[in-house]
């Protein structure tokens, strides 16, 4: 603080007579230079942060308020520092550096993180700040929020797809033989066991071919199963229904994102948050005529205060007087911000202090109000006053005060700090400006796929919901020990009839007779018993080993432990899909860096080493299944 206090007082104010802020006196060819130099220097083997710090600060005077194509290439410089002969302090320091030139870029953060797990392995802790903050920046820059929604999304539809279908596989293996039983004793007599599976299978996979619909047997298959199922297995099923059911809604959260590259919106966002040139200006005077919508005419008044001429400053008091009053609780404080700001600048510091406090009240946490209180209290003199004004905004953001600080020139654009807006007001234009164009589909073409031309995308929230409302129709079948359940032992249906004679115990009646009360049954009979049954024991144990090897969470999922083998499996096919394709299965137009940023990778191979793990610790370990709970007489009992 003490050090911000100083900088504060040795760099004088650019104030002509009448405290009117003089006009900035970089041009073009300022930035030109500091980039060759840096250029020169840089092939020389020299950081030479001097000459990035004279372009960032001649660029915030001029109204560059972020360089991303700067701060990229200063990136790739620090990223083959050994092909231009720097140290590692070098290129952390560039990295730095790339942070502070493009303010709301995430990658030169992502990047340092990773530089610092790379140079210091002993200490990742050092690598949290950076990648925290990286992960901050790409969420509120909208360019990589929609690359990596896009991303993440289509991987997650992705490995939620093939996890339903090792969750199906598991459940029909474990529960197609007791729904056989129990059809065969619901049907008329004279059906066969053999006859009822014959009807099932027709049941499932007639439909299926008839509408040429793979889904659609999935979910039949899925309905047929879902009376037997526990609550964890229901619980499981309701969460790939559910997808299903909000699919139409995401398909069209995704198309925005799909549309956004090149949109309007994107162009204002680029404009607003980096720079706005002659063509840029000359639409922002167009958007002031037409009367757009609130957020691009703040947009345009702020184009306009970048210019710093005193003809724009008037101009903007004029809108504001109109604006701020009419605009939401965020959209008001910013006018209030900027018209100060504007004040300020013509040298009228009192009046401008009051639209300061304003903005500060409607925002108490925003550091932009308090810092150009604390600049107009230096404005008219009040020096004891604005460190306090100083203190209070350093303690809401620290960075943006500092890179403010540093800034060697006093002009309206470095002086004073106007709020920018923020990704959701952009975003609320893009939504207006995308409601007018034909909707792009991602899920459709998948869907249409898997579930067949004649069962369009508009119907998976029926078909969900039908599957929900049976899933709820059917919870107490297996409570009230109504349907059979899979014995524990040898995999055979458990009638739940036998309960008066299993004395409410969790085996078959066959495996009750044989292990647990065998002097009921005589040698051969028993020697017999044992050898079958047996046998399915060893196979079903098997079956539960192998797939937690060959599909590591499925031979939890046959075991009955549904829950916890469906995450293991989605964390697996979700890290390796990750792992193969970092840039995602579909690349994004926006995404500007390589598949190296955020060590994504490694999160990738932590996922796949999770699920690894724990099929792997099923298949040496075995799984043990899950027995159903004793009958309400057994209890009683």
């Amino acid at each position: 603080m003490e050090k911000m206090i100083a900088r504060v007082g040795e760099t004088p104010n650019n104030v002509e007579e009448g405290g009117v802020l003089a006009p900035s006196t970089v041009v073009p060819l300022n930035l030109e230079v500091h980039w060759r130099l840096w250029l020169q220097m840089a092939r020389a083997g020299q950081p030479g942060l001097e000459e990035l710090r004279a372009l960032r600060d001649d660029a915030l005077s001029f109204g560059h308020v972020s360089l991303p194509e700067h701060a990229l290439a200063v990136l790739a410089v620090a990223r083959e520092r050994e092909t231009y002969g720097l140290s590692a302090a070098d290129a952390e320091a560039l990295v730095q550096m790339a942070m502070t030139m493009a303010p709301q870029l995430p990658y030169p953060a992502l990047e340092l993180a990773r530089l610092r797990i790379i140079e210091t392995p002993t200490a990742p802790h050092r690598a949290i700040a950076p990648l925290v903050e990286g992960v901050r920046r790409g969420a509120h820059w909208l360019d990589s929020k929609t690359s990596w929604t896009l991303k993440l999304c289509l991987l997650f539809l992705t490995s939620a797809l093939v996890s339903f279908g090792a969750f199906m596989l598991a459940q029909l293996l474990r529960y197609f033989g007791v729904a056989a039983y129990d059809g065969a004793r619901m049907l008329p007599r004279g059906f066969s066991s053999n006859q009822t599976v014959i009807v099932l299978v027709a049941l499932v996979i007639v439909p299926g071919l008839v509408l040429r619909s793979p889904l659609m047997s999935m979910l039949i298959m899925l309905a047929l199963v879902i009376p037997f199922q526990r609550l964890n297995e229901r619980a499981v099923s309701a969460a790939f229904l559910a997808l299903i059911l909000a699919l139409p809604s995401l398909d069209s959260a995704l198309s925005h994102h799909v549309l956004y590259p090149g949109s309007p919106a994107q162009e204002l966002s680029h404009t607003h948050q980096q720079f706005c040139d002659t063509d840029c200006l000359q639409r922002a005077e167009t958007t002031l005529k037409q009367g757009a919508s609130p957020v691009e005419t703040y947009a345009a008044a702020v184009a306009l205060f970048r210019t710093g001429q005193p003809a724009a400053m008037a101009r903007i008091v004029e809108l504001g007087a109109g604006e701020s009053s009419q605009s939401p609780l965020r959209l008001r404080a910013q006018w209030e911000n900027l018209i100060g700001a504007a004040l300020a600048t013509q040298g009228n510091p009192e009046e401008a202090l009051r639209h300061f406090e304003r903005a500060a009240e409607l925002m108490p946490n925003a550091a932009a109000p308090v810092f150009n209180q604390m600049r107009a209290l230096q404005l008219a003199g009040d020096v004891e006053s604005g460190y306090d004004a100083l203190d209070q905004a350093v303690r809401h953001d620290l960075a943006m005060v500092s890179r403010y600080l540093d800034t060697s020139r006093r002009d309206a654009n470095s002086l004073l700090i106007i709020m920018m807006l923020s990704a959701d007001q952009i975003w609320s234009v893009h939504k207006d400006h995308a409601s007018t164009q034909p909707a792009v589909s991602l899920i459709s073409p998948i869907w249409t796929a898997l579930a067949g031309p004649m069962v369009p995308l508009s119907r998976a929230p029926f078909l969900a919901g039908f599957g929900l409302l049976w899933l709820l129709m059917t919870l107490q079948l297996p409570r009230s020990n109504r349907v059979s359940s899979p014995c524990p032992k040898c995999g055979l249906a458990r009638d739940p009839e036998d309960a008066d004679r299993l004395g409410g115990h969790h085996y078959c009646l066959p495996c009750y007779q044989t292990f647990v009360s065998g002097a009921t049954l005589d040698y051969h009979a028993r020697v017999h018993s044992e050898t079958s049954l047996g046998r399915r024991d060893r196979f079903q144990s098997f079956l539960r080993r192998a797939l937690s090897l060959l599909l590591p969470g499925t031979g939890h999922t046959l075991g009955g432990h549904a829950i916890r083998g469906t995450l293991a499996f989605g964390l697996l096919s979700f890290g390796a899909l990750w792992w193969l394709y970092p840039m995602g299965l579909w690349r994004v137009a926006t995404e500007l860096f390589d598949d190296r940023w955020g060590g994504q990778l490694a999160l990738a191979t932590v996922m796949i080493a999770l699920g690894a793990l724990m099929g792997l610790f099923g298949c040496f370990r075995g799984i043990e299944p899950t027995r159903v709970s004793p009958s309400a007489k057994r209890e009683d009992a």
